[in-house]
Protein backbone atom coordinates (compact mmCIF):
# COMPACT_ATOMS: atom_id res chain seq x y z
CA UNK A 1 0.00 0.00 0.00
CA UNK A 2 1.41 3.63 -1.18
CA UNK A 3 2.19 6.14 1.62
CA UNK A 4 -0.49 8.08 -0.35
CA UNK A 5 -3.34 5.51 0.50
CA UNK A 6 -2.32 5.11 4.39
CA UNK A 7 -2.18 9.67 4.86
CA UNK A 8 -5.89 8.85 3.03
CA UNK A 9 -7.04 6.80 5.48
CA UNK A 10 -5.96 8.32 8.44
CA UNK A 11 -7.40 11.22 7.41
CA UNK A 12 -10.48 9.84 6.64
CA UNK A 13 -10.44 8.25 10.15
CA UNK A 14 -9.47 11.22 11.87
CA UNK A 15 -12.84 12.96 10.21
CA UNK A 16 -15.19 10.16 11.21
CA UNK A 17 -13.53 10.46 14.48
CA UNK A 18 -14.19 14.28 15.23
CA UNK A 19 -17.89 13.78 14.05
CA UNK A 20 -18.42 11.39 16.49
CA UNK A 21 -17.42 13.95 19.13
CA UNK A 22 -20.07 16.46 17.84
CA UNK A 23 -23.34 16.15 19.73
CA UNK A 24 -26.76 16.59 19.18
CA UNK A 25 -28.00 19.83 19.69
CA UNK A 26 -30.39 20.27 22.65
CA UNK A 27 -34.01 20.37 22.60
CA UNK A 28 -35.16 24.03 23.05
CA UNK A 29 -38.39 24.19 25.05
CA UNK A 30 -40.87 26.97 26.15
CA UNK A 31 -42.68 27.63 28.87
CA UNK A 32 -46.69 28.05 28.00
CA UNK A 33 -46.19 31.91 29.41
CA UNK A 34 -43.13 32.42 26.72
CA UNK A 35 -45.65 30.61 24.04
CA UNK A 36 -48.57 32.89 25.38
CA UNK A 37 -46.76 36.17 25.43
CA UNK A 38 -45.09 35.44 21.62
CA UNK A 39 -48.45 34.42 20.50
CA UNK A 40 -50.07 37.24 21.24
CA UNK A 41 -47.19 39.41 20.14
CA UNK A 42 -47.80 38.10 16.64
CA UNK A 43 -51.35 38.31 16.68
CA UNK A 44 -51.42 41.92 17.93
CA UNK A 45 -48.91 42.41 15.19
CA UNK A 46 -51.35 41.00 12.67
CA UNK A 47 -54.70 43.00 13.66
CA UNK A 48 -53.04 46.29 14.02
CA UNK A 49 -51.78 45.60 10.61
CA UNK A 50 -55.28 44.79 9.41
CA UNK A 51 -57.09 47.39 11.27
CA UNK A 52 -54.15 50.16 9.79
CA UNK A 53 -55.18 48.77 6.34
CA UNK A 54 -58.60 49.14 7.29
CA UNK A 55 -58.12 52.50 7.34
CA UNK A 56 -55.64 53.64 4.85
CA UNK A 57 -57.69 51.19 1.88
CA UNK A 58 -60.44 54.22 1.61
CA UNK A 59 -58.10 57.23 1.13
CA UNK A 60 -57.77 56.84 -2.28
CA UNK A 61 -56.94 54.49 -4.86
CA UNK A 62 -52.94 55.38 -4.74
CA UNK A 63 -52.97 54.50 -1.33
CA UNK A 64 -55.63 51.30 -1.48
CA UNK A 65 -53.04 49.60 -3.70
CA UNK A 66 -49.82 50.53 -1.85
CA UNK A 67 -51.64 49.61 1.70
CA UNK A 68 -52.40 45.93 -0.04
CA UNK A 69 -49.20 45.56 -1.81
CA UNK A 70 -47.35 45.96 1.90
CA UNK A 71 -49.84 43.73 3.64
CA UNK A 72 -49.30 40.84 1.28
CA UNK A 73 -45.56 41.23 1.45
CA UNK A 74 -45.75 41.03 5.58
CA UNK A 75 -48.19 38.03 5.33
CA UNK A 76 -45.70 36.76 2.80
CA UNK A 77 -42.89 36.66 5.04
CA UNK A 78 -45.40 36.07 8.42
CA UNK A 79 -48.08 34.04 7.52
CA UNK A 80 -46.22 30.59 9.23
CA UNK A 81 -45.61 32.15 12.45
CA UNK A 82 -49.39 34.17 12.58
CA UNK A 83 -51.10 30.72 11.74
CA UNK A 84 -48.78 28.96 14.46
CA UNK A 85 -50.12 31.97 16.79
CA UNK A 86 -53.73 31.16 15.87
CA UNK A 87 -53.41 27.43 16.21
CA UNK A 88 -51.60 28.48 19.82
CA UNK A 89 -54.64 30.45 21.29
CA UNK A 90 -57.18 28.29 20.23
CA UNK A 91 -55.23 25.62 21.82
CA UNK A 92 -55.23 27.82 25.21
CA UNK A 93 -58.67 29.23 24.93
CA UNK A 94 -60.72 26.15 23.73
CA UNK A 95 -61.35 25.64 27.45
CA UNK A 96 -63.44 28.38 27.58
CA UNK A 97 -65.44 27.92 24.92
CA UNK A 98 -69.26 29.44 25.88
CA UNK A 99 -72.22 28.03 24.47
CA UNK A 100 -75.49 29.02 25.08
CA UNK A 101 -78.29 28.65 23.00
CA UNK A 102 -76.91 30.08 19.69
CA UNK A 103 -74.08 32.23 21.31
CA UNK A 104 -70.58 30.67 20.99
CA UNK A 105 -67.42 32.66 22.38
CA UNK A 106 -64.22 32.75 24.28
CA UNK A 107 -63.69 34.51 26.49
CA UNK A 108 -60.19 34.52 26.78
CA UNK A 109 -59.94 35.44 22.89
CA UNK A 110 -62.63 38.06 23.28
CA UNK A 111 -60.58 40.06 25.72
CA UNK A 112 -57.16 39.99 23.52
CA UNK A 113 -58.97 41.19 20.63
CA UNK A 114 -60.31 44.10 22.49
CA UNK A 115 -57.28 44.93 24.29
CA UNK A 116 -55.32 44.70 20.70
CA UNK A 117 -57.78 46.69 19.12
CA UNK A 118 -57.08 49.79 22.21
CA UNK A 119 -53.84 49.94 20.67
CA UNK A 120 -54.52 50.66 17.41
CA UNK A 121 -57.32 53.73 18.45
CA UNK A 122 -54.31 56.49 18.59
CA UNK A 123 -52.65 55.33 15.15
CA UNK A 124 -56.77 55.86 14.24
CA UNK A 125 -56.47 59.39 15.53
CA UNK A 126 -53.31 60.34 14.11
CA UNK A 127 -55.08 59.13 10.44
CA UNK A 128 -58.10 61.18 10.90
CA UNK A 129 -56.67 64.31 12.58
CA UNK A 130 -53.82 64.39 9.68
CA UNK A 131 -54.13 66.87 6.93
CA UNK A 132 -52.15 64.19 4.80
CA UNK A 133 -53.92 61.17 5.65
CA UNK A 134 -52.27 59.27 2.52
CA UNK A 135 -48.89 60.29 4.17
CA UNK A 136 -49.51 59.22 7.64
CA UNK A 137 -50.39 55.91 6.41
CA UNK A 138 -47.11 55.60 4.49
CA UNK A 139 -45.50 56.50 8.02
CA UNK A 140 -47.41 53.83 9.96
CA UNK A 141 -46.91 51.32 7.20
CA UNK A 142 -43.16 51.75 6.30
CA UNK A 143 -42.06 49.35 9.22
CA UNK A 144 -43.96 46.35 8.10
CA UNK A 145 -43.06 47.32 4.42
CA UNK A 146 -38.88 47.41 5.07
CA UNK A 147 -39.04 44.10 7.51
CA UNK A 148 -38.69 46.00 11.28
CA UNK A 149 -42.34 44.77 11.95
CA UNK A 150 -41.77 40.99 10.94
CA UNK A 151 -42.06 38.88 13.41
CA UNK A 152 -38.73 36.78 12.83
CA UNK A 153 -36.66 39.58 13.56
CA UNK A 154 -38.87 41.08 16.73
CA UNK A 155 -37.42 39.44 20.36
CA UNK A 156 -40.16 36.83 20.08
CA UNK A 157 -39.02 35.14 16.97
CA UNK A 158 -37.37 32.12 18.43
CA UNK A 159 -40.09 31.18 20.14
CA UNK A 160 -42.62 32.02 17.30
CA UNK A 161 -40.07 30.38 15.19
CA UNK A 162 -40.07 27.20 17.13
CA UNK A 163 -44.08 27.40 16.93
CA UNK A 164 -44.37 27.58 13.42
CA UNK A 165 -42.04 24.42 13.50
CA UNK A 166 -43.54 22.30 15.54
CA UNK A 167 -47.31 23.55 14.32
CA UNK A 168 -46.93 22.63 10.79
CA UNK A 169 -48.67 21.53 8.71
CA UNK A 170 -51.22 20.93 11.84
CA UNK A 171 -52.09 24.73 11.69
CA UNK A 172 -55.46 24.92 10.37
CA UNK A 173 -55.89 29.03 10.07
CA UNK A 174 -56.59 29.33 5.65
CA UNK A 175 -56.26 33.57 5.64
CA UNK A 176 -54.44 36.19 7.74
CA UNK A 177 -57.63 38.23 7.36
CA UNK A 178 -59.12 39.07 10.82
CA UNK A 179 -56.46 36.41 12.25
CA UNK A 180 -57.70 35.52 15.36
CA UNK A 181 -61.32 36.15 15.02
CA UNK A 182 -63.62 35.16 17.53
CA UNK A 183 -66.88 32.80 16.54
CA UNK A 184 -70.20 34.65 15.29
CA UNK A 185 -68.51 37.97 15.23
CA UNK A 186 -68.68 38.76 19.33
CA UNK A 187 -67.16 42.32 20.23
CA UNK A 188 -66.09 43.19 23.27
CA UNK A 189 -66.87 46.93 24.52
CA UNK A 190 -65.94 48.97 27.66
CA UNK A 191 -68.45 50.47 29.97
CA UNK A 192 -71.56 50.16 28.28
CA UNK A 193 -74.93 48.14 29.24
CA UNK A 194 -77.78 48.72 31.46
CA UNK A 195 -76.60 46.19 33.79
CA UNK A 196 -73.35 47.50 34.23
CA UNK A 197 -73.03 48.61 37.67
CA UNK A 198 -74.77 45.35 38.87
CA UNK A 199 -72.79 43.19 37.26
CA UNK A 200 -69.79 44.65 38.79
CA UNK A 201 -71.15 44.28 42.17
CA UNK A 202 -71.76 40.89 41.93
CA UNK A 203 -68.18 40.04 40.35
CA UNK A 204 -66.73 42.05 43.22
CA UNK A 205 -68.81 40.39 45.72
CA UNK A 206 -68.45 36.95 44.78
CA UNK A 207 -65.53 36.27 42.65
CA UNK A 208 -62.80 39.12 43.14
CA UNK A 209 -62.65 42.62 44.61
CA UNK A 210 -60.53 44.02 41.24
CA UNK A 211 -62.35 42.68 38.76
CA UNK A 212 -62.19 43.73 34.87
CA UNK A 213 -65.54 43.72 32.94
CA UNK A 214 -66.40 43.73 29.12
CA UNK A 215 -69.53 43.95 27.65
CA UNK A 216 -69.61 40.78 25.30
CA UNK A 217 -73.39 41.11 23.96
CA UNK A 218 -75.99 43.58 24.49
CA UNK A 219 -79.29 43.41 23.04
CA UNK A 220 -81.47 44.35 25.83
CA UNK A 221 -83.24 42.91 27.63
CA UNK A 222 -80.43 39.91 27.34
CA UNK A 223 -76.45 41.34 28.34
CA UNK A 224 -73.25 39.16 28.27
CA UNK A 225 -70.52 40.36 30.22
CA UNK A 226 -66.56 38.72 30.86
CA UNK A 227 -65.36 39.15 34.02
CA UNK A 228 -61.64 39.08 34.40
CA UNK A 229 -59.65 37.77 37.90
CA UNK A 230 -56.13 37.42 38.16
CA UNK A 231 -56.42 35.00 40.00
CA UNK A 232 -58.88 32.94 38.54
CA UNK A 233 -60.48 31.62 35.09
CA UNK A 234 -63.15 34.32 33.35
CA UNK A 235 -66.72 34.32 34.37
CA UNK A 236 -69.83 34.61 31.67
CA UNK A 237 -72.47 37.16 33.25
CA UNK A 238 -76.00 37.14 31.46
CA UNK A 239 -78.65 39.56 32.27
CA UNK A 240 -82.03 39.16 31.31
CA UNK A 241 -84.26 42.11 31.81
CA UNK A 242 -81.50 43.41 34.28
CA UNK A 243 -81.82 39.78 36.11
CA UNK A 244 -78.20 38.58 36.35
CA UNK A 245 -76.00 34.97 37.06
CA UNK A 246 -72.86 33.66 36.77
CA UNK A 247 -73.10 30.82 33.75
CA UNK A 248 -69.41 29.62 33.74
CA UNK A 249 -66.30 30.45 35.59
CA UNK A 250 -67.04 30.14 39.15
Amino acid sequence: MSWQAIFLIIGILGLLGCATTVSAPETVTYTQEERRVAMEYALTQNLVLQALIDECQPINDRARVHAQQIQQQWWQRNWPMVAAADAEINTQTQQQQLRLGDITGQLLLIRFIYQAEQRFVQIKRDINKSTNGENTCEIYLEPYANGKQDLKSSEYGPVLTFMSLAANPQVTASSPHNVPQVINGFKAEYNIGRSLYQVEAMVRKTLCPVPEILNIFNRWPREMYGAYCSDKDPSLIVCDWAECSVISGQ
